[in-house]
């Protein structure tokens, strides 16, 4: 048998059962890990519990196979591209390995060589570990794959310590269009108003606007499918001014250096700290304190999850008093503390063939 490493963490096996070479490419932690895998290998040649009959599909074929046939076709652009480099590093890890060789360990020790080689946190590494088992979850819906999924069977990190929950107040709103750079200003506003993602933002078409309505249509969307948005007639008084001479496959907002654009607004608006998610954060965050009603909140965010939304849920303090004093005073006609009954005592009668009475007293 024949173990020998030909990079980092990858090694070449080779070994003769029964007159017939069986070689092939692994990743593993040091040699005597991928001995082991050589071992157990050569035992299920040897039993007959290995089938190369058996539908098999490595990682990059999988991945190649998700981001050609599914992200491209259904994601936005940056998502898709997104996916395109997630596969990438992933394939790195991974190798040659088929789906049916990837073990829940393998899944958690990618999580620790995505924190080390690239510096990525907890929140980032659970993103790599979503798309991993999405791409699993796609091939088996394809038939391309029957086995079970690792990734289903490693936790995620918990992501509620990263939580932002910073959030413009009506000042800092104030201070920030005030000073927002012409180009970008419709973008901010619209993020302000409308809570809409960066993404979704810089690919808004004309067409997706409907001023009759009131309403923003996102045929791809985070969450899936295609949904739409109010839009309060604030918005759509500057939004037209930015259609003419538009086609309805042209795009709404020019974003040309947006981002250097973004970084001065924050710093001539005093506000260094702000991220442009922040402004999603502020919409939402104004909205449970104006309504408290957090299904109206998650509609409006898309979120697929309760539990997403439910982040928000200590900004509506005065809405909860308020929701209890409303059942209150419905209530009020019942008295709190039912009316004391008549007290009574137990009066001896003169006889002696009587048994003593209740009789209530005076």
């Amino acid at each position: 048998m024949v173990v020998r490493a030909i990079g980092e963490s990858k090694f070449f096996i080779r070994f003769w059962y029964e007159r017939k070479q069986y070689k092939k490419t692994i990743v593993a932690k040091d040699k005597q890990e991928a001995k082991k895998f050589a071992d157990t290998w050569k035992g299920q040649i040897a039993s007959g519990r290995w089938n190369p009959a058996k539908k098999r599909i490595t990682f990059t074929d999988a991945g190649e196979r998700y981001y050609r046939d599914y992200a491209v076709p259904t994601k936005p652009r940056r998502q898709a591209l997104d996916d395109f480099w997630k596969c990438r590093r992933l394939e790195k890890f991974f190798g040659g390995k088929s789906l049916d060789e990837i073990t829940p360990l393998d899944v958690q020790r990618m999580r620790t060589w995505l924190s080390d080689q690239f510096k990525l946190g907890d929140v980032s590494v659970n993103r790599y570990h979503q798309f991993l088992k999405a791409v699993i979850n796609k091939v088996k819906l394809w038939g391309l794959y029957e086995g079970d999924n690792p990734a289903s069977k490693v936790a995620l990190a918990n992501e509620r310590p990263f939580w932002r929950d910073r959030y413009l107040n009506q000042d800092e709103i104030g201070r920030l269009l005030r000073v927002c750079h012409p180009v970008i200003a419709p973008i901010v506003s619209t993020a302000i108003y409308t809570g809409l993602r960066k993404g979704e933002l810089l690919g808004l078409k004309v067409r997706e606007v409907d001023f009759k309505s009131e309403t923003i249509m996102l045929p791809k969307t985070k969450g899936g499918g295609g949904e739409w948005v109010p839009m309060p007639s604030e918005l759509a008084e500057v939004l037209t001014q930015l259609l003419v001479g538009k086609t309805p496959e042209d795009l709404i907002f020019n974003h040309t250096n947006f981002d250097n654009r973004w970084r001065q607004t924050k710093k001539d608006a005093a506000l260094p700290d702000i991220h442009f998610h922040d402004l999603r954060h502020t919409f939402a965050s104004h909205m449970v304190q104006i309504t408290g009603n957090m299904a109206v909140v998650q509609k409006l965010l898309r979120h697929r999850k309760s539990e997403h939304t439910q982040r928000y849920a200590h900004l509506a303090p005065q809405q909860l008093k308020t929701s209890v004093a409303l059942f209150a005073a419905q209530i009020k006609a019942i008295p709190l503390v039912p009316d004391k009954p008549k007290s009574t005592e137990i009066v001896p009668v003169h006889n002696s063939q009587a048994n003593p009475a209740i009789i209530p007293a005076a």
